[in-house]
């Protein structure tokens, strides 16, 4: 199998931080190659303890465990001798520089080959497989949060807002060993795309949110800028940092007794996309979506008849649109009846002192003051203002993130 691909687009941002603890590889987006095989994106862990440099490190470590051990096929066996490289330069780095004990990073690996694609990841970074913007396969976090959801004690929805969604249970260092998931995924087509990113991104881009970015009639420079942009304006608290990876050709087929299935994948009962920024509108908001999501051009050089993603109009995630319109016209409805109801206790008034006096003038001829006034005055008195619609709610602050990693 030989898979050619797009020229590969990434960044890395500091985000709200004084310093940057993310790394990616090749370092340098605008210089990463079409035939550069193998991509990480690391998130240093340990804040004082030098996470910047464990990140660092461990790109470097895998770049050169590939380039010295070169293979065909990027197995699990080949993916854990990579990790258990990495680690030995962790060990090295710190017996010259023992202050940097309790450093450590995250790991997100993509490495194509000729079966396919192999993703590995260590703690809460993550690599998407999105093909026809649908998300077919995401790594699985590494985190505390995520074990209790896997067990039942939270949903997804409790386990985004949880206080310790920050803990991570694995981590690349050098006190412990670690093993990384591994996944290999042979069933590659054309414009299948990889999205490699730290959890930085995650504070703004989910599941839908990263499809809607996909899907838009763009290149896929505009399409990275848009979610780089998404999490700027969002004032993301911790480093971000990105890969976008589009599989251009596949050319030939694999041995079908070495074809590995892909688990399947079920969104989260609630995504993690839409989340509100401080005191201003949500940011999903950001986005146009004044387009054709689908590219006829491209949607009919697509490999099968898989169904297309149609974003929808985003909207809080606690908000129920359904009954918000109901109670807007019971509001409207009650409002004009009591108008009208008004007018006409008003207009019977008007009449009723009218007859009265012109009856009076009949019986005794007095002199009377002219009722043009009160007349006027009560037709002004019905006239109902139109409701003035209510303030936006104040949106709730999100706590800072503190990372730590489980020891």
């Amino acid at each position: 199998m030989d898979i050619s691909i797009y020229q590969p687009v990434g960044f890395t941002e500091p985000g709200s931080r004084a310093n940057n603890e993310d790394a990616l590889f090749p370092p340098v987006p605008a210089q990463a190659s079409i035939d550069q095989r193998w991509f990480l994106v690391c998130d240093g862990v340990g804040g004082a303890e030098k996470g910047e440099v464990a990140s660092e490190l461990a790109v470097t470590s895998f770049n050169t465990f590939f380039k010295e051990n070169p293979v065909n096929v990027a197995t699990e066996d080949y993916i854990h001798l990579a990790v258990q490289f990495a680690q030995k330069q962790f060990e090295t780095y710190l017996n010259a520089n023992p202050q940097a004990t309790g450093m450590g990073t995250t790991v997100t690996l993509l490495y194509l080959h000729e079966e396919g694609a192999t993703v590995a990841h260590i703690g809460d970074s993550r690599v998407y497989f999105i093909r026809g913007g649908q998300t077919r396969w995401r790594t699985d976090d590494h985190s505390y949060v995520n074990e209790l959801v896997r067990s039942g004690v939270l949903t997804p929805a409790q386990a985004s807002t949880h206080p310790q969604r920050n803990i991570i249970t694995r981590a690349l260092q050098s006190e412990k060993p670690v093993q990384a998931s591994v996944q290999i995924i042979n069933d590659i087509r054309a414009g299948d795309y990889f999205f490699l990113c730290s959890d930085g991104i995650l504070e703004r881009i989910g599941d839908e949110l990263l499809e809607h970015t996909l899907l838009k009639p763009a290149s896929n420079d505009q399409k990275l800028e848009t979610i780089r942009q998404l999490c700027i304006h969002g004032k993301t608290r911790d480093n971000f940092t990105a890969y976008l990876i589009q599989i251009n050709q596949v050319i030939g087929r694999i041995d079908p007794a070495r074809w590995t299935a892909l688990p399947t994948y079920e969104r989260p009962e609630q995504d993690e996309a839409i989340l509100v920024v401080d005191n201003q509108e949500p940011v999903v908001k950001l986005v146009d979506v004044d387009y054709d999501p689908i590219d006829v051009n491209s949607a009919a050089s697509l490999p099968d008849s898989s169904p297309v993603y149609v974003p929808q109009q985003a909207s809080h995630p606690t908000t129920d649109p359904l009954p918000q319109k109901k109670s807007g016209l019971l509001n409207q409805f009650l409002l004009w009846t009591a108008a009208g109801l008004f007018l006409l206790a008003a207009s019977y008034f008007g009449w009723t002192t009218i007859s009265n006096a012109q009856r009076a003038t009949t019986t005794h001829k007095p002199t009377i003051p002219a009722l043009q006034p009160l007349v006027t005055a009560t037709a002004a008195a019905s006239v109902v203002s139109a409701p003035t619609p209510p303030s936006q709610l104040p949106l709730a602050n999100t706590p800072p993130k503190h990372r730590s990693a489980k020891k």
